[in-house]
């Protein structure tokens, strides 16, 4: 992970817990608010999609998409 530069970055990769928030693609990712919530989740296949999901989380919506949807 240092070559993506996510190494003081906290994650997590686990089957079970991807199964218990109904992921069912790879890659994917879940980003957790400050209090442990999910806060904004997604297929992940660069670093803009990851980017998004930070995105997402500072506008308030799940996803980027469920923001384009309601502009």
């Amino acid at each position: 992970m240092m070559k993506q530069e996510l190494a003081g970055i906290p994650y997590v990769l686990s089957e079970t817990l991807g199964r218990s928030l109904g992921v069912s693609k790879l890659p994917y990712a879940v980003l957790l608010d400050e209090q442990g919530k999910i806060a904004s989740l997604g297929l992940i296949n660069n670093r803009e999609h990851l980017e998004s999901l930070f995105e997402a989380k500072e506008r308030g919506v799940a996803s980027i998409q469920q923001f384009l949807a309601g502009a």
